[in-house]
């Protein structure tokens, strides 16, 4: 009686789990041929695009009324095809295609949606993940040996399974994406990721038109936190005077590392600067008194982050890093596009510290300021989009498309209650603002 009861309830076990794993399978609807494609578009097509207000389309550039007090707005936050995770969601538009949508070019996703800006924008910077440098460009070479070919099959041919496992991966080996397409050759690794950081300043380069528009090159740092916590930053360049190598979390393992090899390589005419993103889901640490490896920081330390890091991400697609109820603020403000609620005792990770928010480091830097003579977080404050689309700058509410190609596109995507990336919490995210005067 007791087996029969043991096995009854394994089964039911069973059946839940397949349950709930076809349920999410489902929602990560990646085609895998024509005929799915076909399909999805066809979703596409008939979704009512006519029920949202479309404004009317402004010219690129407006001399403002007083030319002493002009403002200007762009993304600091973009990914493309580069990105081994937008590609592996779909997004197979590159750099030149980003950059014409910056600039007021319409664009039409894989998914059939089509998205455009109503104005253009000023200032981008493409902000591709550097750990994954080389490696869509790598998996796309026809000179693979099986062994990468069957690694590199996860990025090229995507499946919900094959997601799930680079997520654990990655998790479990911060420091590098483990999808092996140089069969274990460092060099060669090493190639691919700078030839693509040369492309990367090369666009930058090409696009940019003074006095119109401004494309910064920049790349993302990304080391992985559990839960797809996030301690990543965004590294800014003042110009196409940049270091050969872009300073990876497989070359820097913390925060402090990155800040050092950066300035240690980025000489003569080259600045930088760089931007903590979305502060909400970094489980305490963007403000915390420690680098991502427990490291105290020291007083240099301190000065450093000063040095290279004047502006914070407040605003994008994963919500509000400005403040939360419960850790010194009660007003409604701080009660918008909340991500995570706050931690409960014993909670470490999808929930807020109270070194999460930006206003929790305005206030440590105070505190700061008083012991070590000068403030280390007194910085500014950005909005940016995160998109994994190609598309800079797409924040208005009636051109939303998400943000990860297939797996949020088109609308019943967006809808689906099981959606693994978690979408339905999303929104259009922000921009950043810059006003000369």
């Amino acid at each position: 009686m007791i087996k029969k009861l043991v096995i009854g309830i394994g089964l039911i076990l069973l059946s839940i789990g397949a349950y709930q794993l076809h349920r999410i399978a489902g929602s990560l609807s990646m085609p895998s041929n024509p005929e799915e494609l076909a399909e999805i578009r066809a979703k596409a097509a008939q979704q009512r695009e006519n029920i949202a207000y479309r404004p009317d389309s402004l010219p690129a550039f407006q001399q403002a009324p007083n030319a002493l007090n002009n403002v200007y707005f762009g993304d600091l936050h973009v990914h493309t095809n580069l990105s081994a995770d937008a590609f592996l969601f779909g997004n197979r538009f590159d750099m030149d295609a980003a950059y014409r949508f910056a600039q007021g070019q319409s664009m039409e996703l894989r998914s059939g949606e089509r998205v455009v800006l109503s104005r253009p924008l000023d200032f981008v910077a493409l902000t591709d993940h550097a750990e994954t440098f080389g490696r869509v460009d790598a998996c796309l070479s026809p000179e693979l040996s099986e062994g990468a070919r069957e690694a590199c099959s996860i990025l090229v041919e995507p499946t919900f399974v094959g997601f799930m496992k680079l997520r654990g991966r990655a998790e479990k080996s911060p420091f590098r994406l483990n999808l092996d397409a140089f069969d274990g050759d460092a060099e060669r690794e090493r190639e691919f990721a700078a030839a693509n950081w040369k492309d990367i300043v090369d666009a930058a380069e090409r696009h940019n038109k003074p006095g119109v528009f401004t494309a910064f090159a920049g790349y993302e740092y990304s080391p992985a936190l559990i839960d797809r916590g996030k301690h990543h930053r965004n590294i800014i360049f003042r110009s196409s005077d940049t270091p050969k190598f872009a300073v990876s979390a497989a070359d820097a393992a913390s925060e402090i590392d990155l800040w050092r090899q950066l300035a240690e390589t980025c000489s003569g005419d080259c600045e930088f600067f760089t931007i903590p993103h979305n502060p909400n889901k970094s489980w305490g640490l963007a403000f915390a008194s420690h680098t991502i490896d427990d490291v105290p920081y020291t007083d240099s330390d301190w000065a450093t982050r000063q040095d290279f890091e004047p502006l914070v991400e407040m605003f994008q697609i994963k919500g509000n890093s400005e403040c939360a109820l419960g850790f010194g603020a009660t007003d409604e403000e701080c009660n918008f596009e909340q991500f995570f609620s706050a931690c409960d005792e014993g909670e470490t990770t999808s929930c807020v510290h109270p070194t999460s928010m930006v206003r929790d480091g305005l206030k440590k830097g105070l505190v700061l300021e008083d012991t070590l003579g000068f403030n280390p977080l007194q910085f500014g404050f950005i909005g940016s989009t995160d998109t994994h689309n190609s598309n800079p700058g797409d924040t208005e509410e009636w051109d939303y498309r998400g943000s990860t190609t297939f797996a949020s596109s088109p609308a019943s995507q967006r809808l689906n209650v099981s959606n693994v990336t978690g979408i339905r919490n999303n929104n259009p995210g922000g921009l950043g603002g810059r006003k000369y005067s």
